[in-house]
């Protein structure tokens, strides 16, 4: 059987709800048109930066395939309500006809979409807390983790269609391969609840620690992410050490005066009582 395109998706910015397209231009170098990632308002944007050129964002993040078949699985063998629209999933190309492990396994090849356009994969793409929230299915992350879908440079632009065609190159060229500075930690590519909470430490403070690099790149992506997760009830960065100390110095001040409070009132009850049993016995 062959491999096709059975859907397309693109949302204009980070959040709104992905709308199904017949058919979508690809721009080698920066993505679909229309879509988020292609005008840099993703909600990730602001953190796809380049592991090989420092200063450039990352190159794989221009548009996402995912295999249809994988996601379908994955959601009936763990007990996870289905999806209303593959598009929820929030990937681009929704492929139908490729195996979810050949997909996962395309890193460093060629995938030809249609007649015109070429994209090169650059790494896997990581379920997220996010998603997960996002579409209100608990578990989604565990669930989908070895059929996510991958993220990939335009290389050839193109017009790609429903019903296209897709076939995948033979010839890896690990070298091209550019997975992110995120993606490049060995923390993000475990699953959750395989993490030590050595890595969960390691990925948290990885993240705080680039907030102020970010925030001089791209304050409006730091912004937007944090709206996003906010939304959710996930919080983005660790606030400070000197913030969360003094947070907590301010936490311990308010419990020794509501103990205070509390023993002087002890104290102002034992007090009454003594003085009515005086009474009680001189009467």
């Amino acid at each position: 059987d062959q491999t096709m395109i059975e859907e397309l998706f693109i949302a204009p910015e980070s959040a709104m709800p992905m709308q199904s397209v017949a058919e979508a231009k690809a721009h080698a170098g920066r993505g679909i048109i229309g879509d988020r990632y292609c005008a840099r308002k993703g909600t990730f944007s602001v953190f796809r930066a380049s592991v090989k050129q420092k200063g450039r964002r990352e190159p794989g993040r221009q548009i996402t395939l995912v295999a249809a078949e994988g996601i379908e699985q994955a959601l009936i063998m763990n007990g996870i309500k289905a999806l209303d629209s593959l598009g929820n999933f929030r990937r681009n190309v929704v492929l139908r006809g490729v195996p979810a492990a050949e997909l996962q396994a395309s890193v460093g090849r060629e995938i030809k979409l249609g007649q015109e356009c070429v994209v090169f994969v650059h790494r896997q793409c990581m379920p997220c807390l996010y998603l997960e929230r996002y579409l209100s299915r608990e578990g989604l992350v565990e669930a989908t983790w070895e059929c996510p879908g991958v993220s990939c440079e335009v290389v050839t632009s193109g017009t790609i269609r429903v019903g296209d065609t897709v076939s995948i190159g033979e010839t890896v060229d690990e070298e091209r391969v550019d997975c992110g500075e995120a993606h490049g930690r060995k923390e993000y590519m475990v699953p959750p609840s395989k993490r030590t909470k050595r890595m969960r430490d390691a990925a948290n403070a990885a993240v705080s620690a680039a907030l102020p690099r970010l925030l001089d790149v791209d304050p409006g992506g730091v912004v937007r992410a944090l709206e996003a997760h906010q939304a959710l009830g996930i919080k983005l960065f660790a606030r400070p050490k000197r913030f969360r100390r003094g947070e907590a110095a301010t936490e311990r001040f308010c419990w020794m005066v509501l103990i205070f409070v509390a023993l002087l009132v002890v104290i102002t009850a034992c007090q009454k009582v003594r003085e009515w049993y005086e009474r009680q016995v001189t009467t």
